[in-house]
C-alpha cells in the first residue's frame, strides 16, 4: 500500500508557510509601510521552488529580498483580494508586505466572485519546493436562470459587482446575449468603462475590481465569464 504518494511527501521544506490577519499586524503599521512578515533561511530555499503569496480580501504590495553575491535583490509582487503571485527561489529570502486597501466585500477565494459576506482581510505565503512547473488555470462563472449559475440573469439597465481575478489568473473573457458595460476599478469604483457587444476579452491586474452593466433597457441577459492566466491558446484548451 502506497501512502503520501505526492511530490512533496516527507520533505520538511514543504511545511514552510504562514498566515496572518490584518488585525494581528495592525500595530506593525502594515497599512502605512512595508513590514517584515516572514523569511526563508538559505539552507531551506536552496532546494529551489516557488514562493507563493496571497492576500484574501485585501490588496497588498509584497517585497521579497534575496541575496546574490552578497548584494540584496528585491522582487516586488502585487496580490489582490482573490489573487496569488509567486517568486522563484534558489536561496533564502526576507518577505515584507504593505496593505493598500481592503475589499468592501468578502471574495470567494476559489472563484474570485463577490459573496456579500463580511470581509476577512489576511495575508498568506507558502513555499512549494522542488517545483518548476507552469500552472495553467481557468475559472468559469455565469449569470443565468439555472440552478448551476453563480448569479441570476442581469436585469435591464442593471449593474452588478462581479469580483476580482482569482489565484494566478490575469485575463477576463465574457460572452453574453446582448450589450454590456464592463467597469474596472479598485473597490468597485469607476476607473474605466468598456462597452462590448456579445463578447469581450481584457487583461486585469490583481488589484482590479470588475463590475458588469446590462446596457439594454428592455431585456435581461445571460453571461458566461472566465478568469484565465493566459491570453488564449489552442495549445491550452
Amino acid at each position: 500500500m502506497i501512502t503520501n504518494c505526492t511530490d512533496l511527501a516527507y520533505k520538511p521544506t514543504a511545511m514552510i508557510r504562514d498566515e496572518m490577519t490584518i488585525e494581528s499586524l495592525a500595530s506593525s503599521g502594515i497599512d502605512t509601510k512595508s513590514v517584515r512578515v516572514g523569511q526563508i533561511v538559505p539552507q531551506d530555499g536552496m532546494v529551489g521552488g516557488w514562493l507563493y503569496l496571497s492576500s484574501e480580501d485585501c490588496a497588498v504590495l509584497w517585497s521579497v529580498t534575496t541575496s546574490q553575491d552578497r548584494v540584496n535583490v528585491p522582487t516586488f509582487r502585487k496580490t489582490g483580494p482573490a489573487s496569488w503571485s509567486r517568486v522563484w527561489l534558489s536561496s533564502g529570502c526576507q518577505i515584507n508586505a504593505q496593505l493598500f486597501y481592503p475589499s468592501p466585500f468578502h471574495i470567494n477565494q476559489s472563484t474570485g466572485l463577490v459573496t456579500r459576506e463580511e470581509p476577512t482581510p489576511k495575508i498568506r505565503w507558502w513555499f512549494y519546493p522542488y517545483s518548476d512547473d507552469e500552472a495553467f488555470e481557468t475559472m468559469e462563472w455565469s449569470f443565468g436562470p439555472n440552478a448551476w449559475d453563480d448569479f441570476a440573469v442581469i436585469g435591464p439597465s442593471t449593474e452588478v459587482d462581479v469580483g476580482y481575478p482569482v489565484r494566478l489568473t490575469r485575463y477576463l473573457y465574457m460572452h453574453c446575449t446582448g450589450r454590456i458595460g464592463v467597469t474596472l476599478g479598485r473597490r468597485f469604483d469607476d476607473y474605466s468603462l468598456i462597452l462590448a457587444d456579445n463578447q469581450v476579452g481584457l487583461a486585469v491586474s490583481p488589484w482590479t475590481s470588475v463590475k458588469v452593466t446590462n446596457t439594454n433597457a428592455g431585456e435581461a441577459i445571460s453571461l458566461l465569464g472566465t478568469w484565465s492566466n493566459v491570453p488564449g491558446s489552442i495549445l491550452n484548451p
